[in-house]
């Protein structure tokens, strides 16, 4: 049986939630609804269409789409696999959801999960500090949640890739950056925009930059981590394609970051 869950007024500010669509919002928000005590939910496009978007013009396709996105862009929203069927599994969710009465989760935990305790609203309100007194976030996301918003500690980490593991990403100076490997990625640019839907073009491409070609390779220099990694895995060889057909000549295309100066992380993408 769905129960009631929290939701805090901080979710429309906070710099995650922001970088959804409304619909990829509703999406989110949804799964916090469909969540069981565990913070565990199915997450099969058809299922989420089905209770999410039942009467929308949605296609599973593109419920998958923003499913992916939001998995992508947030740490704490674990996509997985167990005995051929997708989960979701919100990873900070006993931080912040107190239901009255608790209930064992029915779904497969992912591989390596640490299951924590179970705490109820009764137990909070009796020894909070015991269970972490932390009436004010609700979602995971947010202050104190290593999304660049408030003043919590946890560093910011790059997202899960092949299987959650993961990845180091190379960091380059611009002092190197090659005016053929400019040009290139920005004629490659406006190819990919035609081809990739606009939400796409926005969140994972906009911004980018030619770095330098090596041989039969351009290295290109993505927004943000999370850019790289959806870029090499999601759009890779689309990406790779394009660039090969601007060049004559197969071609393959590596996603990097610019090296961080002062502390504030990439320069060229403070630009307007």
């Amino acid at each position: 049986m769905a129960r009631k869950r929290f939701l805090t007024p901080d979710i429309w500010s906070d710099s995650f939630f922001v970088k959804l669509s409304p619909q990829e919002r509703l999406l989110f928000i949804g799964m916090i609804t469909l969540a069981d005590d565990e913070g565990r939910l199915r997450a099969a496009p058809s299922y989420l269409k089905g209770e999410i978007f039942p009467e929308d013009r949605v296609t599973e396709a593109t419920t998958r789409q923003f499913r992916d996105r939001i998995t992508a862009l947030n740490r704490s929203v674990q996509l997985y696999k167990a005995a051929g069927m997708e989960y979701v599994q919100l990873r900070n969710w006993s931080k912040y959801q107190r239901p009255s009465h608790p209930s064992p989760s029915r779904l497969p935990a992912p591989r390596r999960y640490k299951k924590p305790p179970i705490s109820s609203r009764e137990d909070r309100e009796e020894n909070p500090k015991k269970v972490g007194e932390r009436r004010d976030l609700g979602l995971g996301v947010g202050r104190g949640m290593g999304l660049g918003k408030g003043s919590g500690s946890n560093p910011p980490v790059s997202p899960p890739k092949g299987g959650h593991e993961s990845f180091q990403i190379k960091r380059v100076s611009l002092e190197s950056q090659n005016g053929d490997a400019v040009n290139l990625w920005d004629k490659a640019l406006a190819e990919l925009q035609l081809q990739v839907t606009k939400p796409n073009y926005e969140t994972w491409l906009k911004g980018s930059a030619g770095y330098v070609i090596n041989d039969d390779k351009l290295i290109v220099v993505a927004a943000n981590e999370f850019a790289v990694d959806w870029l090499s895995t999601k759009l890779g060889p689309l990406c790779a394609k394009t660039v090969s057909g601007l060049a004559g000549k197969p071609m393959e295309v590596e996603f990097v970051l610019e090296e961080e100066s002062d502390g504030r992380g990439a320069g060229i993408f403070e630009r307007a």
